[in-house]
């Protein structure tokens, strides 16, 4: 069987903090990295948050691939 592949993007709005959107996804990885070790998923997460819908399709693309 295949491992289960989970994704998550950070994505903010131009009327919210970017910085506290930047912690909160930052914590909210380091939680999942540790799921992951325990439940045995792969994890593929955005670099950072963003704001560009570019940004965002293009993740989205790379976890197709």
């Amino acid at each position: 069987m295949a491992k289960l592949k989970i994704g998550i993007a950070g994505v903010w709005y131009d009327c919210f903090d970017e910085d506290l959107s930047r912690e909160i996804y930052l914590g909210s990885l380091e939680s999942l990295r540790k799921l992951g070790e325990e439940w045995d998923f792969e994890l593929v997460a955005a670099p950072d948050v963003t704001n560009d819908v570019q940004v965002c399709t293009a993740f989205r693309d790379k976890l197709r691939n």
